[in-house]
């Protein structure tokens, strides 16, 4: 498995984007809503895509626990060459880069210099941001995917 993207979504808005990524890379997806990454063997992913939406100023709970997962860690020191994070805000995108921030800030120093960024507007439980995201959205987010690992 060259590839492998992981996310947390609550509407659907970041859900969006991992499929979209998990598509054009042709590569395993990965709900961490669902179960944790212990499951998942990371030995032969290069490079790895984390997505979230902001949910009070963070990315969800269980992106943030990724950052205390020695297996996790390990991996991303080892062998995964390069790392994308993607997020999806409701109002301002200042909130994805805060949150990306803090996520960033609670891993090893040696590793934040993999780390390649994509914020996109999403939806709020269908009150605000309605489609989002669109189209243009996650085609930006396919080609940004497809960049980073060319």
């Amino acid at each position: 498995m060259k590839n492998l993207v992981i996310f947390c979504s609550v509407t659907g808005s970041t859900r969006k984007l991992a499929e979209a990524i998990s598509d054009e890379l042709d590569c395993a997806i990965y709900d961490l809503r669902a179960n944790m990454i212990a499951g998942v063997d990371l030995k032969e992913v290069e490079s790895i895509f984390i997505g979230s939406g902001v949910y009070g100023g963070l990315l969800h709970k269980r992106v943030m626990a990724l950052t205390k997962e020695d297996e996790f860690i390990k991996a991303l020191k080892n062998n995964i060459r390069s790392i994308g994070i993607f997020s999806t805000y409701a109002f301002v995108p200042d909130s994805s880069e805060s949150a990306v921030k803090k996520f960033e800030e609670a891993l090893p120093s040696e590793i934040q210099n993999k780390i390649e960024k994509y914020f996109c507007r999403g939806g709020l439980f269908g009150l605000f941001g309605r489609k989002r995201p669109l189209p243009e959205d996650v085609k930006a987010c396919e080609k940004w995917a497809r960049k980073m690992t060319d």
